[in-house]
């Protein structure tokens, strides 16, 4: 025996069986299932041909959920007590059907006649691998590989299924990439050459299609076969098959299917306006952002604007330069030069250039003064006395721009 953890697809490890599912007699609020027969499980996508130990499935928990087509938002029922297995099946006879849409709706088309099957999902532990020829004692029956035997598994949950229903490719409740971690213990069992079970080709073994059944067990394969429409030797008819051969069955299934689908659709389109209306609120939201971040910008402005006038206003009030000069000097320094890329205003750098700004006019202004003085005097002239107005303050403050190479700006 060898121990191996394996990667197997959730799909791998759901298993349909046509088996019986039926309204309980004492109590309509109660069904009955054979979750599975017994039997051999043919041509699995992933094992080959299977069987599940009876014996050997254990139950996750207590009480069983049962579901729709395995998917979780569809619950049916549950089994609050242990399966039977005295015919070497897994029977459910006592499971209570729930109260939701789901559970009633399953109940009514059962009531109608609609074809359902069985399907289990179950994880394995121990397993037994037979190579071609080889055999193996199962459910009271000889399987003969090759194929693979479920010596041991956990059952976890159980499900109503379409009739028709193939695991392989109508399990959506598991997406096809979806796989679980398992670990498995292994056993290998080759053919045996000496045996004579195994040189004998007799109807006591099984192979792919044939399992040792009493007379009584095939009178009840036969029922169940005509029952649940499969074609002869246990396949499940295709779609083609059942059209031609029962009709009135094929309609109720498509019935179904297109039901189901237009419920999608539904969902689908409900899904859809709800992503418009997202995009339509997310839209007024941007608008609206926008709006906000412009007035944002805006106010920012204003402030950096009225810190800078602030510290212009202190600089030159501190100065000796002429009050009716203000205008002109705040004009020559633009506090906008001092704010970085992320609109942060570097006030000391401002303050310091406007500072030297000031100094600059205050030394101008003091040696024109000094030049009016030496060729006017110390005396002030008085309006309409015919002094040269060449000394006068506009006229200073031309040269002084003259000077420092400016020309009049507009307001800051």
């Amino acid at each position: 025996m060898t121990t191996e953890v394996k990667k197997i697809p959730k799909k791998a490890m759901v298993f349909a069986d046509l088996t019986d599912i039926a309204l309980s007699e004492d109590d309509d609020k109660k069904i009955r299932m054979e979750a599975y027969s017994g039997k051999i499980i043919e041509d699995h996508f992933w094992w080959g041909n299977l069987v599940l130990d009876v014996e050997g499935i254990q139950l996750a928990k207590t009480r069983i959920p049962i579901l729709e087509q395995h998917d979780l938002e569809r619950k049916i029922g549950v089994s609050n007590s242990a399966p039977d297995r005295s015919n070497n099946s897994l029977l459910f006879d006592n499971i209570k059907l729930l109260s939701n849409s789901f559970a009633q709706e399953f109940k009514q088309n059962l009531d109608d006649g609609f074809p359902y099957q069985a399907s289990v999902r179950v994880r394995p532990i121990h397993i037994e691998e037979l190579e071609k020829g080889a055999q193996a004692e199962v459910n009271g029956f000889t399987f003969k590989g090759p194929g693979t035997i479920f010596r041991k598994s956990v059952l976890k949950e159980a499900s109503v299924c379409v009739f028709g229903y193939d695991s392989r490719t109508s399990v959506s409740a598991f997406a096809d990439d979806q796989e679980e971690e398992v670990s498995l213990s292994i056993d290998k069992k080759y053919l045996d050459k000496d045996s004579s079970l195994n040189k004998n080709d007799n109807n006591s073994v099984a192979d792919n299609s044939d399992t040792t059944l009493s007379e009584k067990e095939k009178e009840n394969d036969e029922g169940k076969n005509n029952k649940n429409n499969k074609t002869d030797g246990g396949k499940i008819m295709n779609l083609e098959e059942l059209k031609d051969k029962n009709p009135e069955l094929y309609a109720s299934v498509t019935k179904h299917i297109e039901t189901e689908l237009a419920k999608k659709d539904a969902e689908i389109e409900k899904k859809n306006n709800e992503i418009t209306q997202l995009q339509e609120s997310k839209k007024e939201a941007d608008t609206r952002l926008s709006v906000l971040e412009k007035n944002e910008a805006i106010r920012t402005e204003k402030e950096l604007r009225a810190s800078a006038e602030y510290l212009k206003n202190t600089a030159l009030s501190e100065s000796t330069v002429p009050a009716n000069m203000y205008d002109k000097v705040k004009q020559q320094v633009n506090h906008t030069s001092f704010v970085d890329d992320k609109g942060v205003f570097d006030a000391e750098a401002f303050k310091t250039a406007f500072a030297e700004e000031v100094k600059d006019w205050e030394a101008r202004l003091s040696e024109s003064f000094s030049q009016k003085t030496k060729i006017k005097g110390m005396t002030t002239p008085t309006k309409g006395s015919g002094e040269d107005e060449s000394f006068s303050d506009d006229n200073i403050v031309e040269r002084m721009l003259g000077y420092v190479g400016h020309k009049e700006a507009s307001a800051n």
